[in-house]
């Protein structure tokens, strides 16, 4: 019996031991701990902005609406002007719908070329050259603007 209580509790401090450590690790990994320790202010600069009606590139023709519109745009290089222009569009209520593709993120960086495609059919055949905004209906672009004041124009 005694040998069982003794057996328990070393199991017991061995399971807390190892929970410790694994504990230790993560955080240290995770940056909570250690060298790699971030401030609230450090994680805000480097956050973009964010709009709603985000989407991927791989959502850009499957979107429900017969008509809506795709802006894609680089949180790096976004002016004000623009960035104050979509949320206004998002505030109306009575308006085709934008969709916004961030070409920062990994999994949207392949529609950026040093050639456009305005004729795609699907995600993987569309390319741009910079900041562009496309209208699509009935799963075709039926409008493929690059101009940053015809942007702004077509969002007022």
């Amino acid at each position: 019996m005694k040998s069982e209580i003794k057996s328990a509790v070393i199991i017991f401090f061995t399971v807390i031991i190892v929970l410790g450590v694994v504990y230790f690790i993560s955080a240290y990994n995770t940056g909570q701990i250690g060298h790699k320790k971030y401030t609230k202010s450090d994680q805000a600069s480097t956050n973009a902005p964010s709009y709603s009606n985000m989407i991927a590139l791989s959502k850009t023709f499957s979107q429900s609406e017969d008509k809506y519109m795709v802006l894609f745009f680089s949180n790096k290089d976004i002016k004000e002007s623009l960035s104050t222009t979509i949320n206004t569009y998002d505030s109306k209520s009575d308006v085709t719908k934008l969709y916004k593709v961030n070409t920062d993120e990994v999994m949207n960086k392949a529609v950026l070329s040093d050639t456009e495609n305005k004729n795609a059919t699907k995600s993987s055949d569309l390319k741009i050259k910079k900041q562009t905004l496309i209208v699509i209906e009935n799963k075709t672009i039926t409008n493929f603007i690059t101009d940053e004041d015809e942007i702004l124009n077509t969002l007022q």
